[in-house]
């Protein structure tokens, strides 16, 4: 059988890679081709698959909240892009069997024109929680996809009223979270503050107010005593000369100590980890600056508390972040003064907390993913 997957975001493609791992595990015959909507599909590349169309590197990253947002990508190549990817559902249309669509229902459209095969919907976008599916967007899901399986029990049971045929299996997003590595172990008994500043073209901007907040937190009496302790998870998508060069204006300098790299600034103490290990990141964080999307849920869900303030994008706009709180609930904090000042209070004030995980969520495996792949295969066969 083939199987093509549609996914618009770089979040939505670690999902789709967690589908594909469990097809793999059960189904492992399938021929699976991916089409990400957003970027240059580097997690499905991580698996061995090359992704079907090549993306224009696009201003929002994929994240269209508003005009401005959508005639800067109109400028940068939006329509192209849109016809690239029609044209290759449509000349392609009777290759396969299935098409899963993750992301929104833009994504279940685009894996929609002339597409003949079976489609099957992760609407990880929306939820009842903090955004809810428009009637049209209602309308579109139940015309155009045979099975739908949304982040949350109440988004499903909402969509089952509108007569569209949806399950709950879990949350994907959190699926190959758990981590049995002890690369960052030497880390487990620090105060750590993690820092997530997202995976599009923003984190760039995040990441240099991050690197001048960290400058302050060093100069201050009570971080001093906690003897905090500083880690970046990077995103596959960044690129680390950036990093440097936006550190080096704040008098950090990259330095190599084994097979670790660091940001330091030699009249301050502590020195900031650069690691791609993000699971390791969540094991041993106390707080984490999150500037990001589906990162910011992945920690909540592993019960580390999230601060959060309006960065320079569009994934990191206040509104997100209110979405976001709306959707998380307490773990997650949103300042809306974001001055130096402010955060350290906020951070110290929650270092002094004790926050309990999810029970929920503890020791997560990928069951969700499973459990919707079985799903489909069931009805396929």
């Amino acid at each position: 059988m083939n199987l093509l997957i549609v996914s618009n975001g770089y979040g939505e493609d670690q999902i789709a890679c967690n589908l594909i791992r469990a097809i793999k595990d059960c189904y492992e015959k399938t021929a699976i081709d991916a089409m990400p909507l957003v970027g240059d599909g580097q997690e499905y590349r991580n698996l061995g698959i090359i992704p079907v169309v090549k993306n224009i590197k696009l201003p929002s990253g994929g994240f269209v909240r508003n005009v401005f947002d959508f005639m800067k990508d109109l400028r940068g190549g939006l329509l192209k892009q849109i016809l690239r990817h029609i044209t290759f559902v449509k000349n392609s249309n009777k290759e396969y069997s299935v098409t899963i669509c993750v992301g929104d229902v833009y994504c279940l459209a685009a894996g929609s024109f002339f597409n003949r095969s079976v489609k099957y919907f992760l609407p990880t976008a929306k939820s009842d929680s903090f955004m809810k599916h428009g009637w049209l967007e209602k309308k579109i899901i139940k015309r155009l996809a045979k099975k739908t399986f949304p982040r949350d029990q109440g988004t499903s049971d909402t969509l089952v009223k509108a007569g569209i045929s949806s399950i709950y299996l879990g949350n994907p997003v959190m699926d190959a979270l758990f981590t049995a590595n002890d690369k960052l172990d030497d880390f487990i008994k620090d105060t750590v503050i993690g820092i997530l500043p997202g995976s599009r073209e923003e984190a760039y901007n995040n990441i240099d107010y991050i690197v001048s907040l960290i400058s302050y937190f060093e100069q201050q009496t009570d971080m001093k005593s906690l003897n905090v302790k500083y880690i970046l998870g990077k995103s596959k998508q960044i690129n680390s000369r950036k990093i440097e060069s936006i550190a080096e204006k704040h008098n950090w300098f990259i330095v190599k100590e084994g097979s670790r790299t660091y940001l330091e600034n030699p009249v301050l103490p502590n020195k900031i980890l650069i690691t791609e290990d993000f699971t390791s990141v969540l094991k041993v964080s106390s707080i984490i600056i999150g500037q990001a999307g589906t990162a910011n849920e992945q920690a909540v869900y592993s019960g580390v508390p999230v601060i959060c303030f309006e960065g320079h994008g569009p994934q990191s706009t206040r509104q997100r972040f209110l979405e976001q709180k709306r959707l998380l609930g307490d773990l997650l904090f949103f300042i809306e003064d974001n001055s130096p000042e402010h955060i350290s209070e906020v951070i110290l004030d929650n270092l002094k907390r004790d926050f309990v995980k999810h029970p929920e969520n503890s020791g997560i495996t990928g069951r969700s993913s499973d459990k919707i792949i079985r799903e489909i295969f069931k009805d396929i066969y």
